[in-house]
């Protein structure tokens, strides 16, 4: 099927969200996050590119910026997934995609919607249980409202979200650390999109294996056995509780039971 057309903003405005390929992590420790950030800002020097909302998280990035015109979020977002995964490979030594497809972005359409999602990017590490609250979160551009140490002063312009509050800088950065905890039902684009996990229970790799466990185990067969005919029902219904129960590739479930990607795309 052909690619839809991204649909152009109004505003201008674009909530952008690329994520790992396999929703592995990508951006994995201290340097990898701080490559990228050093990349987000020189590419950003060649477009009128202005950021209002910044979150990197292990395997994906959030991104609230305005692009106009709309061709130049497409030519950004292209020279930075290219750029980092150059990086990427060259660190550790491999070939291959390191994103998911191409980025990924939905246009705002207005004030509420724009407040809503500089929230909701900021409440991300909340959300997935890493932090407690947005400001204990280093990687994301809440600090650079509320501080001088954020991570993002050279990429992330505070007033046209400060001002909507107020035009007095502390009552604006009070009702803006308000608006950030309030609790609220806001619903835009995430990697739950590619893959929700709503309704999983297996959410991990250590989880598939401790399921494949406890199923060999009632079957009273071992792993082996599932390669011999007389168990290929069996595996069949493995497969599918596996995709089931998971986001697991079809590559991931292969390598779990130890059979080739034939062999599960057959059976699913």
């Amino acid at each position: 099927m052909p690619r839809k057309p991204r649909l152009p903003s109004e505003s201008g405005i674009y909530h952008i969200m690329t994520r790992g390929n396999e929703q592995k992590d990508i951006f994995r420790d201290d340097e990898d996050k701080s490559v990228l950030i050093n990349i987000l800002h020189q590419k950003r020097m060649k477009t009128n590119t202005a950021f209002s909302a910044i979150c990197i998280m292990n395997n994906h990035l959030h991104l609230l910026g305005k692009f106009d015109p709309l061709s130049d979020l497409s030519t950004y977002m292209n020279k930075v997934n290219t750029s980092y995964a150059s990086y990427y490979n060259k660190k550790f030594m491999r070939i291959g995609h390191v994103f998911q497809g191409r980025y990924k972005s939905e246009a705002i359409k207005n004030e509420q919607q724009f407040l809503a999602c500089v929230r909701y990017i900021h409440n991300n590490p909340v959300k997935a249980k890493i932090v407690q609250k947005p400001g204990e979160y280093r990687w994301s551009s809440f600090t650079d409202y509320t501080s001088i140490s954020g991570m993002f002063h050279d990429l992330v312009d505070t007033q046209p979200v400060l001002s909507i509050f107020s035009l007095k800088n502390e009552t604006a950065l009070k009702e803006f650390k308000q608006h950030s905890s309030n609790k609220n039902l806001d619903t835009f684009m995430d990697c739950q999109e590619i893959g929700s996990t709503i309704n999983k229970s297996i959410l991990t790799c250590s989880q598939a294996n401790q399921f494949l466990l406890d199923f060999l185990h009632q079957m009273k067969l071992d792993l082996t056995d599932l390669h011999k005919f007389e168990h290929i029902k069996k595996r069949k219904h493995l497969i599918h509780q596996l995709k089931e129960k998971s986001n697991l590739s079809i590559r991931q479930i292969a390598e779990l039971l130890n059979i080739n990607k034939n062999s599960v795309t057959k059976a699913l």
